[in-house]
């Protein structure tokens, strides 16, 4: 199985290093997001947020996601996606304006 990590908004994939080392050590493949972002202060809009995520999810057959803030609020908006089997959502932000997906499958939230 393949997991992949969805940072804070704020939040870098470099700053996850030492817990991804932890957790290639159980699982087969763990991959971290880094967002990109637009314009001079850095200003994205949450639909961006999901294509970059869509973009990552899209080669990949069958995948975990783990979010933390942003990117719990960005899985939990991703998990009926074919080839998401489940999600962890720490502390996701909340969902303004936001519709919860029909079923949720697998999904811990803390």
């Amino acid at each position: 199985m393949r997991m992949l990590i969805l940072p804070g908004g704020f939040g870098s994939a470099a700053l996850t290093g030492e817990f991804k080392a932890e957790l290639e050590k159980r699982f087969a493949r763990v991959d971290l997001v880094t967002y990109r972002s637009k314009g001079s202060l850095g200003a994205t809009s949450f639909a961006d947020y999901l294509d970059q995520v869509k973009l990552c999810l899209s080669p990949l057959k069958q995948v975990l996601l783990v979010g933390h803030s942003l990117g719990g609020l960005i899985a939990s908006q991703l998990v009926n996606e074919p080839q998401v089997i489940g999600a962890v959502l720490m502390a996701p932000s909340p969902a303004r304006n936001l519709t919860a997906p029909m079923a949720i499958r697998q999904t811990i939230m803390f």
